[in-house]
C-alpha cells in the first residue's frame, strides 16, 4: 500500500483522501509554524519583528502620547501663586493626579502589554519607561522608583538610562530623600546628555536645590536653563523665577530684565501680566511714563479681576519710593478691590500693617490690620506668617492696656480744663468723627 498517491491523496481502507483535507493540514501547518516563530520566547527576526510592532505601535506609542497629554493638561491647570515664588517644577501630588487619572491608566494598561506579551521587544526598556512616568504621575513615588531603577540598571540604551536617572531625581526630591537626589545628581553630571535631556536634568537639579532653599544654586542652574530652552510657557515661567530669585537678593536691575524677558518667550495672558506688575514694583525710569502704563493696565477691561494685584505693584512701587502716605492710600485701594482674590487682599493689608508698625509706630492701627490680615485669609505659607501671628497676639495686649493709660490720661486731662476749653475738646472730637463718617458714605 502506498502512503502517497499520484494525485497527492492518501489512501484509507482502498478509499482516497478529499483534496479540501489535504490543503487544510497544510494551512494548519504552516501556521502553527507561524505561531512558534511569533512567540514572545522566540530570538529569531521574524518573531522579533513581530512583536517589536506590536509593542511599539500598539503599547508605547500609545502610552507615550497619552502621558503628554496629562503633562501638558497638569501644567496648563497650575494655579501659580505669583506672590510667592513658584516653584521650578510645577508641584504634583495625589489631588492633583486625580485630575489626570483617566490618561494614567490608560498609559498604564498600554506600558504593561509587552511585559506580558512582548518579551523579546527592543521597545520593552521604553514602555518600562513610560510605565514608571505615569506612577510617577500617579504621585505613587515609591512604584515609579522602582521601575526607573529597573530600566537604569537592566538598559544598553544611554538615553533610557539618562531618562531614568532624571526621573529618580525628581521622586527622591518629591519624597524629601536628599542623600539619594545628590547621588543621582553626581552620577547624571559625569553622563554626556543630550540637549532635551540637559535641560530636563536642569529642571529637575534647580527643583532639588531650591527644596532645600539654595537659592544661589538654583539661579545659577536656571540661568543655564533658560538658554537651551525654546520661546515657549516654560521657558518664561521659568525667566519669571529667575526674576523672583534676583528680587529676592535685592538685585532690581537684573530682576526688571528677567521680568522684562518673560513677556519676549510666548508667555501666557496671565504670567505676562504679572511680570508687568513686578516691573512697575521695580521700575526706575521716567514716573509720567510708568503712570500712564499704570492706568492703562488699570482701566484695561481685560483686567478686571486683577485690579487688586495691580494696584497693590502701585503701592509697592511707592512703599520702594518711601512714599507712605501714597503707599497707604493705595494698598487701601487694592484692599478694597473687588476682585475677590483673599490671598492678594491679605497681602495688601498685611503691607499696611508692616508700614504703620515699623514706619509710624501707630500700634493701635497695626494692630487692626493685622487682624484683618489673618481674617483675610494670609497663607501659611508665606515667609512671614509666624511673625505676623506673633505680632497680632502681642500688639492686642499691648493696645488693650495702653487704650486704657490714655483713657484714663484723657479724662484726668479733660478733668482740669475749663467749660470753654472742654467744650472745643468734644467739638473737634465730634467734628473728626463725622468727617470720618462721611469719608466712609464716599467710599461705599
Amino acid at each position: 500500500m502506498n502512503l502517497l498517491t499520484r494525485s497527492g491523496g492518501f489512501e484509507a481502507s482502498g478509499q482516497q483522501t478529499p483534496t479540501w483535507r489535504v490543503g487544510c493540514c497544510v494551512w494548519l501547518f504552516v501556521c502553527g509554524l507561524a505561531l512558534s516563530a511569533c512567540s514572545q520566547y522566540n530570538k529569531g527576526l521574524v518573531s522579533t519583528a513581530y512583536h517589536d510592532v506590536n509593542a511599539h505601535y500598539n503599547a508605547h506609542f500609545l502610552a507615550k502620547e497619552r502621558l503628554n497629554e496629562a503633562e501638558k493638561v497638569l501644567f496648563n491647570s497650575r494655579k501659580d501663586d505669583y506672590n510667592e515664588m513658584l516653584e521650578v517644577l510645577v508641584p504634583h501630588d495625589t489631588t492633583r493626579a486625580g485630575a489626570v487619572k483617566a490618561q494614567t491608566e490608560y498609559a498604564v494598561q498600554k506600558a504593561s502589554l509587552p511585559v506580558q506579551h512582548h518579551k523579546n521587544s527592543h521597545w520593552l526598556d521604553d514602555c518600562y519607561l513610560e510605565l514608571a512616568r505615569a506612577r510617577f504621575l500617579q504621585a505613587d513615588f515609591g512604584n515609579a522608583v522602582e521601575t526607573y531603577k529597573y530600566v537604569n540598571s537592566e538598559s544598553q540604551n544611554d538615553k533610557l538610562r539618562h531618562h531614568a536617572m532624571i526621573g529618580l531625581l525628581r521622586c527622591f526630591t518629591e519624597l524629601n530623600n536628599q542623600d539619594y537626589a545628590a547621588a543621582v545628581i553626581s552620577r547624571l553630571r559625569r553622563e554626556k546628555l543630550s540637549k532635551h535631556d540637559l535641560v530636563a536634568f536642569y529642571e529637575a537639579r534647580a527643583r532639588y536645590h531650591q527644596a532645600r532653599q539654595e537659592y544661589d544654586q538654583t539661579l545659577a542652574i536656571l540661568k543655564q536653563t533658560v538658554k537651551r530652552m525654546r520661546p515657549s510657557e516654560r521657558r518664561a515661567r521659568l525667566y519669571y523665577i529667575v526674576g523672583q530669585l534676583y528680587q529676592r537678593n535685592n538685585r532690581v536691575k537684573e530682576a526688571y530684565g528677567n521680568f522684562e524677558k518673560v513677556l519676549k518667550s510666548n508667555a501666557s495672558y496671565e504670567l505676562a501680566l504679572q511680570a508687568r506688575l513686578q516691573m512697575i514694583q521695580l521700575y526706575s525710569g521716567d514716573e509720567k511714563k510708568l503712570l500712564k502704563k499704570f492706568k492703562k493696565t488699570l482701566n484695561d477691561e481685560k483686567n478686571k479681576e486683577y485690579q487688586g494685584r495691580i494696584l497693590y505693584a502701585m503701592g509697592m512701587y511707592e512703599l520702594r519710593k518711601e512714599r507712605y502716605e501714597k503707599a497707604d492710600v493705595t494698598f487701601r485701594k487694592a484692599a478694597a478691590a473687588p476682585d475677590n482674590d483673599s490671598r492678594q487682599k491679605a497681602l495688601a493689608f498685611l503691607r499696611l500693617a508692616e508700614m504703620y508698625y515699623d514706619k509710624k509706630q501707630d500700634y493701635a492701627s497695626a494692630k487692626n490690620y493685622y487682624d484683618s490680615t489673618l481674617n483675610a485669609g494670609l497663607s501659611r505659607t508665606t515667609p512671614s506668617y509666624a511673625t505676623v501671628v506673633k505680632r497680632q497676639k502681642v500688639l492686642s495686649d499691648f493696645v488693650r492696656h495702653y487704650t486704657v493709660i490714655q483713657t484714663e490720661d484723657s479724662l484726668q486731662r479733660l478733668a482740669k480744663m475749663d467749660a470753654a476749653a472742654r467744650d472745643k475738646v468734644f467739638d473737634e472730637v465730634l467734628n473728626k468723627k463725622e468727617k470720618a463718617e462721611r469719608e466712609a458714605e464716599r467710599r461705599k
